[in-house]
């Protein structure tokens, strides 16, 4: 979890780069003349394969098209540094401080941060780095998209659609047992009185049930099987069913609470919600627009430009590649 946490923080990635006008074997790719090094590209190819969760892309037949994605990502890192810098757009040495100072504190002390960091193949000089240009990013985004609103009918609209399986929630709790008979049982031993964790503890199949009570929490609609969803769904607080029948086996059900959170108790978070749906897209539309307008060049041995898909694709094998290389590969020399 830490290091999702961590690769989250540092998503968008730089690079040591150049400035020459026309590719070599020593670079990667070009972004209006800025370079990126073959040797920088590798080393953004080595952290991902240390990644546990992502790493294992970069092995086997997919390993081209993920050092293709992977070049992509610095390809439009380098372009949004470059738009960054003609916005006047940076970052205090300050603030940067403040960021890993937070980072400290999730990941319990400095010692622990800078673990993490190396199993992910960091530096706490190349973290720094990475968090700089990822705040300069965020910056940017702020000012691309900064005209956009949303409107309270997109918002209730939203609402409405999400009301029964987000909004209408109920509290119930359950007993389950192989047979009707002692479905029936146990209801009756509960109408007179029962305890009802106590018997669930004691009698319920679902093995939870002996550390919670039976107790399943708050859930929407559709969040259980169509039969328990039906009865739940259908009974007044504090009753209890009679036995309900699904794959598991049968049930005695008490709701405890139904609560419907209104329109005005969730409005703000929807549109929180929405505005970060449209800011990804906008910023995305902006990113392609400048995409489109960009000098871009990639080293054949990884793959060619498509200046309509705005992505690198199929890596060329003509004779314009590198003499020497390898598969997949770009002579440093």
């Amino acid at each position: 979890m830490r290091r999702c946490r961590l690769l989250a923080l540092v998503a968008l990635i730089a690079m040591v780069v150049t400035g020459c006008d026309s590719l070599s074997s020593s670079d990667a790719a070009s972004v209006n003349g800025e370079k990126i090094a073959v040797k920088a590209f590798r080393a953004e190819v080595a952290i991902a394969k240390k990644n546990s969760q992502y790493g294992q892309v970069f092995e086997g037949t997919g390993a081209e098209a993920a050092q293709r994605d992977l070049l992509l990502q610095m390809i439009q890192q380098v372009l949004v540094n470059q738009e960054a810098k003609k916005a006047k757009i940076s970052v205090a040495a300050s603030e940067v401080d403040k960021r890993i100072d937070d980072l400290t504190t999730q990941f319990g002390g400095l010692a622990a941060l800078r673990q993490a960091a190396e199993q992910e193949g960091y530096t706490m000089e190349s973290l720094r780095k990475r968090l700089t240009d990822s705040m300069v990013a965020e910056k940017l985004v702020d000012k691309a998209t900064s005209n956009l609103t949303v409107d309270e009918a997109a918002v209730r609209a939203r609402y409405e659609a999400d009301l029964a399986t987000k909004y209408d929630q109920v509290h119930a709790r359950h007993i389950l047992v192989k047979t009707e008979d002692e479905a029936k049982a146990i209801r009756a031993q509960l109408v007179g009185g029962a305890d009802f964790a106590k018997l669930a503890a004691e009698k319920s199949t679902d093995t939870s049930a002996k550390t919670n009570g039976g107790d399943l929490g708050s859930f929407g609609k559709g969040s259980m099987v169509a039969e328990f969803d039906t009865a739940v769904f259908a009974m007044k607080p504090n009753e209890i069913s009679s036995p309900v029948q699904t794959q598991y086996g049968w049930h005695i059900i008490q709701l405890l609470e139904r609560k419907t959170q209104t329109f005005e108790e969730v409005k703000d978070a929807i549109a929180k919600e929405l505005m970060s749906t449209d800011r990804d897209e906008a910023f995305q539309k902006w990113l392609d627009t400048k995409l489109k307008k960009a000098e871009i060049q990639v080293n054949p041995v990884y793959g060619r430009w498509d200046s309509k898909t705005l992505k690198i694709v199929g890596r060329d094998t003509s004779p314009t590649q590198a003499p020497g290389s390898k598969t997949g590969e770009v002579p440093t020399g």
